[in-house]
């Protein structure tokens, strides 16, 4: 006879991230080590150039809570805007595409060589506080986007040197495989489907990170959703997070993120698949660990 039930645990995790997502491609990843690495770094102050072309999110660089590394997908301003206010603030080591990183130097006043390293396609590195996996990346079109045009006032880049980094941004997309310490396996996709490049079921990612297909691409949000399901279901991941899905918090926008989300995951279950679309609330905490849970 068991005399004392109550003893025995109704759940229990192991190890595990945090995580927040704050625009764009910018999330903020706390290790089980105590380490932070920043995805893509673009935090405009209120009335800064990129706030106003509508990247603004309401959080700064003030907000981080760390930042040990900076993980760069691509050089589009939007993706890398705040990054002298990043290195300002926390020293981070900056890792970028070799063919960009003196170029991103340039634009951000970067002194010291040592700060940055030059990452390649098809590469594995071991910085020690994680591992990390290199993919050749088609960046989303843009132009395919019914977007209104910018305001002629507000550049999106300033002089000649941001707009050759923005030209880099466009060429040199790089995917990546985050492995934890406690072996999470993090995906960031780029976004547009390359079957030669994109692959990420033999990488066996847990969580894939992808820029969100838009209905305009689409049709409607039915063919949206039944791509991003394709990616999910293609990746093998356990979960979805969406990357650049700010535009839908606004209050002109006509589609409901969490439509957006349920129609993906109802796919997802008529085709028998296990992986499902986690809308996360932009600036808030998750956590992410393996674990057992009592029924």
């Amino acid at each position: 006879m068991i005399r004392h039930p109550d003893t025995f645990p109704a759940s229990l995790e192991a190890g595990g991230i945090r995580l927040r997502w704050l625009v764009e491609n910018c999330w903020e990843i706390r290790l089980c080590n105590g380490k932070t690495i920043l995805i893509d770094p673009c935090l405009p102050a209120r009335g800064e150039r990129m706030d106003l072309l509508g990247f603004g999110c309401g959080y700064t660089v003030d907000d981080l809570e760390g930042c040990d590394y900076v993980l760069i997908n691509h050089t589009h301003t939007d993706h890398v805007f705040s990054l002298g206010k990043v290195i300002e603030r926390f020293d981070p080591r900056i890792l970028v595409h070799g063919n960009c990183l003196l170029q991103l130097a340039k634009v951000y006043h970067i002194q010291d060589p040592y700060r940055m390293f030059p990452l390649q396609y098809g590469q594995s590195y071991d910085f020690g506080d994680f591992r990390l996996r290199t993919y050749p990346a088609q960046h989303i079109d843009i132009t395919r986007l019914n977007r209104p045009p910018r305001p002629k006032d507000i550049p999106f880049s300033v002089d000649e040197e941001e707009a050759l980094l923005n030209d880099m941004g466009a060429v040199f997309n790089m995917n990546f495989l985050i492995v934890t310490p406690d072996n999470l396996r993090l995906a960031f996709d780029g976004g547009e489907h390359i079957p030669a490049l994109n692959d990420w079921r033999e990488a066996a990612p847990n969580v894939l990170f992808r820029h969100i297909d838009m209905p305009q691409l689409y049709g409607d949000l039915d063919g949206a959703a039944r791509h991003m399901a394709d990616s999910l279901e293609r990746s093998g991941a356990e979960y979805l997070l969406l990357n650049c899905a700010q535009g839908l918090y606004r209050d002109d926008n006509p589609m409901d993120l969490h439509q957006y989300a349920e129609t993906v995951n109802g796919l997802m279950a008529a085709r028998g698949g296990h992986g499902r679309l986690f809308n996360c609330e932009m600036g808030r905490w998750y956590t992410l660990a393996p674990g057992i849970r009592r029924d």
